[in-house]
């Protein structure tokens, strides 16, 4: 019997002028890509809404502090945590996230990026450099063992 996979809550808040929907996009293709790592295992959407509902929680009025709160009661160790925020142009939206451990409150930080529009190919550069950047801390696999992403382009200025 292999070892436990630690559990993962992944809500991506969108800030106002992003639109949720695409940061909810993003949150299920991490939860997708986090799939090939051997560690970690993200709790189902459906679990978390059904925590919501119990704990009568609105998730975009949670704070880091509750989604922490919230991911410990789910038995997760891990929370991502993050925003989206218009960035100029039209359909530019900085990215950030950070990964925290719900015990611990220790931070993992992904470095901001920017993504020019959102659409499909906008989720999965996003959620490959989120996933990817997460990867390069936890993935214990052998570097040749681990599956091969096409590197996206980003910019890593911070505001």
């Amino acid at each position: 019997m292999g070892a436990k996979r630690s559990r993962l809550v992944v809500p991506l808040v969108a800030q106002p002028g992003a639109p949720q929907s695409f940061g909810e996009k993003i949150a299920e293709q991490v939860q997708d890509e986090l799939k090939e790592f051997p560690t970690l295992t993200s709790v189902e959407e459906d679990e978390v809404k059904s925590a919501l509902k119990q704990y009568k929680l609105n998730r975009d009025d949670l704070s880091l502090i509750q989604w922490r709160q919230l991911a410990s009661r789910l038995d997760a160790s891990l929370i991502m945590y993050g925003s989206l925020r218009p960035a100029g142009p039209q359909k530019t939206y900085n990215v950030e996230v950070a990964f925290v451990d719900t015990r611990t409150g220790d931070s993992l930080p992904v470095p901001q990026f920017t993504v020019a529009g959102d659409g499909r190919d906008q989720v999965k550069e996003a959620s490959g450099q989120i996933v990817e950047a997460l990867g390069s801390q936890v993935d214990f696999r052998p570097y040749e063992s681990r599956p091969t992403r096409t590197r996206c382009r980003h910019s890593s200025s911070r505001t």
